[in-house]
């Protein structure tokens, strides 16, 4: 079939966007992962906290890929020299990425940091 006219060959594409109704995105932005609640009571964490022994392990295979473009997590050098950072990552939740660790994690991280850094 003939169409009574030529298009033009470089006609402007016009895209139109609804915005999808607040009940939808209230559901999605209640599946997103929240930060770590704010701690309500002290954890005992051993005073003999290592490297090898108690941080290395917290990291997952998926963590050190993730972040190995910046420094490597299963380095105990890398990660002694970044400790401040990666501690207020942790301490605010957003790291890693899928999910905060537990409240005995970030506080073992930390007596690591306060026991000197001990391989």
């Amino acid at each position: 079939m003939a169409l009574p006219f030529d298009p033009p060959l470089r006609a402007p594409l016009v895209l139109t966007w609804r915005a999808p109704p607040a009940r939808a995105l209230q559901r999605l932005l209640r599946r997103l992962p929240r930060g770590r609640a704010p701690d309500t009571e002290e954890v005992d964490v051993e005073q003999d906290v290592t490297f090898g022994r108690d941080i290395r392990p917290l990291f997952r295979d998926q963590d050190i890929a993730s972040m190995s473009y910046t420094f490597d997590l299963a380095s105990y050098e890398d990660v002694r020299a970044h400790a401040d950072d990666i501690y207020a990552r942790l301490e605010a939740g957003d790291m890693p990425c899928d999910r905060a660790w537990p409240a005995a994690d970030v506080q073992r991280f930390h007596a690591w940091m306060d026991g000197g850094y001990p391989a």
